[in-house]
């Protein structure tokens, strides 16, 4: 499975910054503790080269334009960056961070173009829906976001697997895999403008299917309108099929809808969209960290809004780690000095403060700095 980069499941964070001189403390820490010590690649004590790399059709080609100022503000702030369009680099070896620019589906081509990469990524909202983008940054300003990207650490993030894909917002099946097929060719305005017309069509058309639903935590069966699993909140452009969705905790929120009349599908369309259907009697919820469904005829289906079909679907959540800020521990260690990010879990720190003080110490100043992180 590939990985941005693996966090301790409990315990204390630490960061130790080490310069190369110290390569004989960090090779003996190396082998002594193993897989509790791994390398953050977002260093912010380097300099930053960044891959800006931008879909040129997302949004109708306003990603080329958002690339642009993407590129001048880099300027400003004296960043080295590289711009890429038409043609993306097989590799991203000499990069520090990556900028993906489009919208979700640019983002899911980059992450099954991708599988292996190792750095830290940042999303622009230059596509159609934009809903992972507003899952990490919400309504935050172009200005913000920079502020953001440049100025924290990665933070750890889940992606789907569903049969040979990878996904990071969200698999729809039934409904929204219809409106997928509609919608692919199209010219889509930006938001949630060319969905909603589509919806709107679908509703008294389309006709709910047979599903069976399998997991440890649920097993459900008959018609359904539609079966979500959702990585991110939003889908569609600002549908909030699933709004207690966390894109860290390791989970996927299961959303599974009976089969509505046309004019129940009316009434309840508004409701989805704000995101207040959660309590309804033909909605079912859970979260499942692995899900295998069936149809008895190919469906209709989307990954982050790519088209696909099929009449089974094996999903399986990745942890896996990009974007920035860190989330989820409650206190933390930075030792500070100069070079490389290092992170490390509360079983090694014992033997990291012997090493540092046999091979370390004496050779250069260092201190030691608690910090709260954010729940």
């Amino acid at each position: 499975m590939p990985a941005f980069g693996q966090y301790p499941d409990k315990g204390i964070l630490f960061f130790l910054v080490i310069p190369e001189n110290w390569q004989t403390a960090r090779d003996l820490f190396n082998k002594r503790i193993g897989v509790d010590l791994q390398v953050l690649t977002m260093q912010q004590s380097i300099a930053k080269n960044i891959a800006v790399v931008c879909n040129p059709l997302a949004g109708a080609g306003r990603a080329v334009v958002f690339a642009d100022k993407i590129c001048r503000e880099l300027t400003t702030k004296n960043k080295t960056y590289s711009l890429f369009t038409e043609s993306w680099p097989d590799h991203f070896d000499g990069f520090t961070d990556i900028f993906i620019v489009g919208g979700d589906g640019t983002l899911n081509y980059f992450i099954n173009k991708y599988p292996g990469i190792k750095l830290p990524l940042a999303v622009f909202n230059a596509g159609t829906g934009n809903d992972f983008h507003w899952m990490l940054y919400g309504s935050k300003t172009f200005d913000e976001q920079m502020q953001i990207v440049l100025g924290t650490l990665p933070k750890p993030v889940d992606i789907g697997r569903c049969n040979e894909n990878y996904f990071i917002n969200g698999v729809g099946i039934g409904f929204e895999g219809e409106v997928a097929r509609a919608l692919t060719g199209r010219k889509k305005r930006p938001g949630k403008t060319s969905f909603l017309f589509c919806i709107l069509q679908k509703i008294f058309t389309y006709r709910s299917k047979n599903y069976s639903i399998n997991s440890a935590e649920s097993i459900i069966a008959g018609k359904k309108l539609l079966v979500d699993i959702a990585n991110g909140r939003r889908a569609g452009g600002g549908f909030h099929i699933a709004p207690e969705s966390e894109a860290n905790d390791g989970f996927f929120d299961v959303v599974v809808a009976d089969a509505l009349n046309s004019l129940e599908r009316l009434r309840y369309l508004p409701v989805i969209e704000k995101g207040k259907h959660m309590g309804l009697a033909f909605i079912h919820h859970y979260r499942s960290k692995k899900i295998v469904i069936e149809s008895d005829a190919v469906l209709q289906y989307h990954f982050d809004g790519e088209y696909g079909e099929a009449k089974k679907w094996r999903l399986k959540c990745c942890q896996r780690s990009c974007y920035s800020g860190i989330r989820g521990f409650n206190k933390g260690f930075i030792l500070v000095a100069s070079g490389r990010i290092w992170l490390v879990s509360r079983s090694a720190v014992l033997q990291f403060f012997l090493l540092s003080v046999r091979y370390c110490l004496p050779q250069c100043g260092c201190f030691l700095q608690r910090f709260p992180f954010l729940h």
